[in-house]
């Protein structure tokens, strides 16, 4: 069967039944049973695969076939998490082997949201963070946070505001997180970005992301903010110069639904292929600006259909969309979702959001005085994350409860909360 490594810096994280993979290369997290797992932490380059199989079968008890071992190996491969060695040798830096989770959920989240700063020079209409108060946290009390993210194996933290490069310790952040192991990405309006700053965060941050809501300047300013426009364009094109890699976040409301493919041919002018489509929901008091810009069942179809049409016409467009939107792809088989990390609404199960003042909720649109989790300053991350596990538990965004003529479900409790009488949790 000949030699495979694991892909260089590839993180694993034992879970209650298997555990989390995580590819910093292309940030792509997949959920594997204990076999698998098993056959990762075993794969590094020095054994033979049928030398692994014999192993994870005397361990395991595994009634596992040669052929469903070399599919999984083949899966590995496509993911980009293990690599064909041409000769012995290469091998992978041992990673500690920790018993088994033992818990009923996660021992960590897979991403840790920051909100670096609540401050903006701009005012885009739907923003979660606007008119928040407050003094922002100190550098050393998100060091502080980062070493306790780092014992927990968190894979990722998405580092955003307000405008994160009003932020004067944004590289500093960034870097710490990066020596700790764990991937900062950076979302941006990219007003203020600039060659230098580029330079700097190039070695060290795995991605910008730029937003984007209409393909050309006056929709685009007149549904987000004057200045907005200038800003995506402005920093698209320094991101490109400088060779940093970047993706494009789109948000599609009822006014922006029939522009999705001139907005995607404009990002892909920009040098990237890499687009997130968003949805709106409801940003703290701003439930007006919400009930405009929802996008009701008939929309979700027109999205989900128009989504299809741009993944066949453009197969090299990294297309993926927000926990929000995972149920218009109820179609799919759920086995299949779980490779691929589409859980529905994640929020306080595989990520938490920590606000500028370091207070914690599930998400940035769950900022409700019942879901309130905590604050890093006054108590440990860990403690926060186990509250965190029970109270979101509850809540109502299990898209995978379909019924068989294939309903779209609603899997985001931000938006049941505005739309629905039912109780959240």
């Amino acid at each position: 069967m000949g030699f495979f490594s694991r892909t260089q810096q590839l993180v694993l994280r034992r879970e209650k039944d298997g555990g989390l993979v995580f590819n910093p290369k292309n940030t792509v997290t997949i959920e594997v049973d204990k076999q698998a797992f098993r056959l990762l932490e075993l794969i590094d380059g020095t054994r033979r695969l049928r030398d692994i199989y014999n192993q994870i079968k005397n361990e395991t008890k595994a009634t596992m076939t040669q052929q469903e071992f070399l599919e999984v190996i083949t899966k590995l491969l496509n993911y980009e998490f293990i690599v064909k060695n041409s000769r012995i040798g290469g091998k992978n830096v041992v990673q500690p082997i920790n018993p088994w989770f033992k818990g009923t959920w996660l021992s960590a989240p897979e991403k840790v949201h920051l909100m670096v700063t609540s401050k903006c020079n701009l005012s885009c209409k739907g923003c979660f963070a606007k008119n928040r108060t407050g003094k922002d946290l100190m550098i050393n009390q998100i060091k502080k946070l980062i070493d306790q993210l780092a014992k927990m194996r968190v894979f990722q933290l998405a580092i955003g505001g307000g405008e994160p490069f009003l932020c004067k310790d944004i590289v500093e952040i960034a870097q710490y997180a990066r020596e700790n192991k764990i991937l900062p990405n950076i979302t941006t309006n990219g007003t203020l970005l600039n060659k230098t700053l580029a330079t700097k965060l190039k070695p060290i941050i795995g991605r910008l992301q730029f937003s984007l809501i209409a393909p050309n300047i006056e929709k685009n300013d007149e549904y987000r903010s004057k200045g907005a426009w200038d800003g995506f364009i402005r920093g698209c094109q320094i991101a490109r110069s400088q060779k940093l890699n970047f993706g494009v976040n789109v948000l599609i409301t009822r006014n922006t639904l029939s522009m999705l493919p001139q907005i995607t041919k404009l990002i892909l002018k920009q040098g990237t292929t890499d687009i997130n489509i968003l949805r709106p929901k409801p940003p703290g008091d701003q439930n007006n600006w919400f009930n405009e810009n929802h996008l009701n069942e008939a929309d979700l179809l027109i999205l989900k259909s128009s989504l299809i049409k741009i993944q066949q016409k453009y197969p090299m467009v990294n297309l993926t969309i927000d926990c929000s939107l995972t149920h218009i792809m109820n179609y799919l088989p759920i086995k299949f979702c779980q490779e691929h990390g589409i859980f529905g609404c994640t929020a306080g199960k595989r990520f938490l959001t920590i606000l500028a003042n370091g207070n914690v909720y599930p998400c940035s649109f769950l900022d409700k005085d019942f879901l309130f989790l905590g604050n890093i300053q006054k108590q440990p991350f860990r403690e926060i994350w186990k509250k965190a596990t029970k109270v979101s538990s509850g809540l109502k965004s299990d898209w995978n409860n379909r019924n068989q003529k294939q309903k779209l479900i609603e899997c985001c409790p931000a938006i049941t909360l505005v739309t629905a009488s039912e109780e959240l949790i």
